[in-house]
């Protein structure tokens, strides 16, 4: 199906700096340009509203919950 799942973790220390939308948005890119994806996936905890809304500035659309 030519689809993959994103997944990232950074050290608290890290958040708020964009390094995981400047990081997802490369592998992105990549994704879909280099591999010819049709689809990539992601999952992030509904507490983490951060993650969410890195996900969200990348296009991402909410599919439902867990």
């Amino acid at each position: 199906f030519r689809s993959a799942s994103l997944c990232y973790v950074f050290d608290s220390a890290t958040w708020g700096n964009g390094y995981g939308t400047e990081t997802a948005r490369a592998l992105l890119r990549w994704a879909y340009d280099t591999l010819d994806l049709n689809r990539v996936q992601a999952e992030t905890d509904t507490r983490n509203v951060g993650s969410a809304r890195v996900l969200e500035k990348l296009g991402f659309v909410r599919e439902g919950t867990l």
